[in-house]
């Protein structure tokens, strides 16, 4: 989305992430790996921060792109102004299963620009269901913030998705990965950190319920904030306000990073269920 020159427009906000259910489900990295991989240079300070929401401003003068108006620069940024024929855009891969469909769409948020647009059917049978592109990053990373404009369509009629992850591998830890996510359910979307170690064994599936409610139907700002250094803490906002702050599983540790931006994984029977994202960056440190 394009931004107007001249009026301030409000705070970037957070991100967030989601994965499965219960112990008896299993899932990988394979949404995120293959994917081009840029190294980790980091801006001094932190990424993102420019004061704006993303609104227009119809007389406030010529626009500039949201990635653009990010002081200073972010690690990675993404506000999806580009056409169905280059969804992939500067992310890695792209990872469709079950139906799973993601496309560059004109924007419901704004009278003129683009949006992400992903989206899944009813999901009935074995295996599972994604929509969502993915990008890792080279380097290891002490602090994630991931922040992104979301509108979730309308609660799913059935199951569990994981939205907007993002997943973290230590070096040297024997295949150990942990993830942090949004969870979306028919009675509301909580906040997920999740561990899956090497060797198979039983990770741990914590649940957050959200102090500021994430909202279907409308458009809200997410931000999520992860710090991977003792003690690990996850801060997510939403609209700027405080919906979880708190100390993260002993097991994250500073990593390399994946980020993925759409459904991710589905809990059968599940769905259907239809996200549109706009003006998305990753911030690295």
């Amino acid at each position: 989305m394009k931004l107007a020159r001249g009026r301030a427009v409000a705070g970037v906000a957070i991100a967030s992430l989601v994965l499965i259910a219960a112990c008896s489900l299993t899932t990988s990295l394979d949404g995120f790996s293959g994917g081009a991989a840029d190294a980790l240079t980091p801006p001094d300070g932190g990424g993102g921060s420019t004061g704006t929401d993303g609104g227009i401003d119809a007389d406030a003068g010529p626009s500039v792109a949201y990635c653009d108006s990010l002081v200073p620069t972010p690690t990675f940024c993404d506000d999806f102004e580009r056409t169905n024929a280059n969804v992939i855009g500067s992310w890695g891969t792209r990872s469709l299963r079950g139906g799973g469909v993601v496309t560059i769409d004109p924007s419901t948020r704004t009278a003129t620009g683009s949006e992400l647009h992903t989206s899944i059917p009813v999901f009935a049978a074995g295996s599972v269901s994604e929509a969502a592109l993915n990008r890792t990053f080279l380097g290891s990373a002490h602090q994630i913030k991931l922040s992104y404009a979301l509108r979730i369509e309308s609660a799913p009629g059935e199951g569990g998705q994981q939205v907007m992850a993002v997943s973290v591998a230590p070096p040297a830890s024997n295949n150990d990965f942990f993830q942090a996510y949004l969870y979306v359910r028919p009675t509301g979307v909580i906040l997920v950190e999740q561990t899956f170690p090497g060797d198979g064994g039983s990770g741990n599936f914590v649940q957050h319920p959200l102090a500021t409610p994430i909202h279907f139907g409308v458009w809200q700002r997410i931000e999520m904030t992860v710090t991977l250094t003792a003690p690990a803490s996850i801060l997510l906002t939403v609209d700027g306000a405080v919906a979880f702050n708190g100390v993260a599983d002993p097991a994250y540790k500073p990593g390399q990073v994946s980020v993925g931006s759409g459904i991710h994984y589905t809990i059968t029977p599940s769905g259907p269920l239809s996200l549109h994202l706009d003006d998305l960056f990753v911030d690295l440190k």
